[in-house]
């Protein structure tokens, strides 16, 4: 082979084209599929085995539709033993909710931590069609 053979070898873009498109489909869909969360992040701690966090009312729907709780990279199904009334921040000035939750892993007492709540799951193609319309 010498370089004009080189420089003439016909390509097929159909088929190349074909297996891009392919893909590129078969990407779109799986991220379509994806779940989103919307998540809260807080500090709390632990009191006889469950877990104290102060939640603002400002996401009244945060406590239905509670996922689950990330305390590190560790991720964890709750269940929520109690819910104090609306308390006031004399501070701050916000209105706030002791919420008293039980998880699955034994943490020590007393000890705080960085928590994040994810709460209202929702599909990808959901929420861009939420946007769009």
């Amino acid at each position: 082979m010498n370089y004009l053979d080189l420089i003439n070898i016909k390509y097929s873009c159909r088929k190349g084209l074909f297996v891009l498109i392919v893909i590129f489909m078969t990407l779109l869909v799986y991220v379509l599929n994806l779940n989103m969360y919307e998540s809260f992040n807080t500090y709390g701690y632990v009191q006889d085995e469950l877990l104290n966090i102060k939640i603002s009312i400002e996401t009244p729907d945060m406590l239905t539709n509670l996922k689950y709780v990330k305390i590190g990279s560790n991720n964890y199904k709750t269940e929520i033993k109690e819910i104090s009334d609306v308390l006031l921040d004399e501070e701050n000035l916000i209105n706030y909710q002791i919420v008293k939750m039980k998880i699955d892993e034994r943490l020590n007492n007393n000890q705080v931590f960085e928590i994040c709540i994810f709460y209202n799951e929702e599909k990808v193609y959901k929420k861009i069609l939420k946007l769009l319309f």
